[in-house]
């Protein structure tokens, strides 16, 4: 390749990357968290049940769905939903769907 076309390259690529810049963003939000003192979890079977939970202290309840793809960490491992449930007491954080409100995964607190 000739050294002739470089400044012509070079000058193409600072136009792309301008013109992405100028390019309007907008921000989604694709996950919430809501930390829950005391997990509220209701199981409907093994694997599914609803969280009903708060985003703060004056917000309204909010009824989240949990299902098979809902993941349970505890002490930096999986668990399964049952333990989430027998360990309610001390408390999780929810990571949640806005959109869907469905659970994407609770991180059990010690």
């Amino acid at each position: 390749m000739s050294t002739r076309f470089l400044p012509g390259l070079c000058a193409a690529a600072l136009l792309a990357c301008g013109a992405a810049l100028a390019a309007p963003h907008t921000l989604r939000t694709i996950e919430e968290a809501a930390e829950s003192p005391a997990l509220d979890l209701s199981m409907t079977s093994s694997t599914e049940g609803r969280i009903l939970a708060r985003l703060c202290d004056y917000c309204e309840i909010l009824t989240l769905r949990v299902n098979a793809d809902t993941a349970v960490l505890y002490h930096g491992g999986r668990a399964d939903l049952q333990v989430a449930k027998d360990r309610a007491a001390q408390g999780a954080t929810v990571f949640f769907d806005p959109e869907t409100l469905v659970v994407k995964r609770i991180v059990l607190w010690d």
